[in-house]
């Protein structure tokens, strides 16, 4: 499947925000509490690293269909035992 280049563009956009994103949680970079200047308090929550990870492996897959690659990512998926 041939993408075209806007949409691989702006895959590599996303995957990068991702990545980026990702860097930020594992290091304690991302901030839970802002004040703003008018004394308005901003609370966020915390992201979850893994839902990340699958996120930044789901648009590389996306990529290497798009390119054509053989290079495929490894997406996890839930266990699910049927009896």
């Amino acid at each position: 499947m041939n993408c075209s280049p806007e949409k691989i563009a702006a895959l590599n956009a996303d995957l990068e925000a991702a990545r980026a994103g990702y860097r930020r949680i594992i290091r304690g970079e991302a901030p839970k509490v802002m004040v703003d200047q008018s004394g308005e308090r901003l609370e966020f929550f915390a992201a979850d690293p893994r839902k990340l990870q699958t996120l930044i492996a789901e648009i590389e897959l996306q990529i290497a269909e798009c390119t054509g690659s053989s290079t495929l990512a490894f997406v996890p998926r839930p266990l699910r035992f049927n009896f």
